[in-house]
């Protein structure tokens, strides 16, 4: 796991959000993380000229 998937699965358990890592413990979010870091990756949520990934995965969450 990278610093973007530990970030991206972080933001899951403080935003409010209906993800499906939300509230999965981290032993069991494991081996979806990257998954679902590639699904925000390939979205237009991720405006890396406008945005920090911070934001960006934020926003992604908060609309989910």
């Amino acid at each position: 796991m990278n610093y973007n998937e530990f970030l991206f699965y972080n933001l899951t358990q403080v935003t409010d959000t209906k993800h499906p890592l939300k509230n999965l413990s981290y032993d069991l979010a494991f081996n979806l993380v990257p998954k679902y870091y590639d699904e925000f990756f390939n979205s237009d949520y991720n405006d890396e000229y406008n945005l920090s990934e911070y934001d960006a995965i934020t926003n992604y969450l908060n609309n989910y």
